[in-house]
């Protein structure tokens, strides 16, 4: 079994400044003026993804959690864990957004962490824009 993230930094940016553009808040120009804040509105999104729980709708609960990737870069992403199985007796975590984030884009705090595991506390952005522990 392969599991694929569902949309990427990219994807979120663009539909984003779509959007934005669409509802005419802002005009094409600007939207594409907002680039260099891609990766920060990447790191935005992620720290109201972490944490959260989806709601299935069998029963069944989505807890969704970002991490630092155990992989050379550790870029970020956020995946989604659910206990399933007719006798609930098997955890399946898939990826659901990624960036290109990495921990070099964190506060030490954050740096100093294992990566691949999850991070088990709430999550904020500092106001130069780097990932950190919500009340650090």
């Amino acid at each position: 079994m392969r599991a694929m993230a569902a949309f990427d930094e990219d994807a979120l940016f663009n539909e984003f400044a779509a959007s934005l553009v669409s509802n005419k808040l802002i005009s094409p120009r600007a939207a594409r003026l907002l680039a260099p804040l891609k990766g920060t509105i990447a790191l935005f999104a992620l720290t109201h993804m972490h944490q959260s729980i989806i709601d299935l709708g069998d029963g069944t609960e989505a807890h969704l959690a970002a991490t630092p990737l155990g992989n050379s870069k550790g870029n970020i992403v956020v995946s989604a864990s659910a206990i399933v199985g007719p006798d609930g007796n098997m955890t399946v975590v898939v990826p659901i957004f990624i960036t290109s984030q990495t921990l070099a884009s964190c506060e030490a705090v954050l740096q100093q962490s294992d990566g691949g595991k999850p991070w088990s506390f709430p999550l904020e952005l500092t106001p130069a824009k780097r990932l950190t522990r919500l009340g650090h």
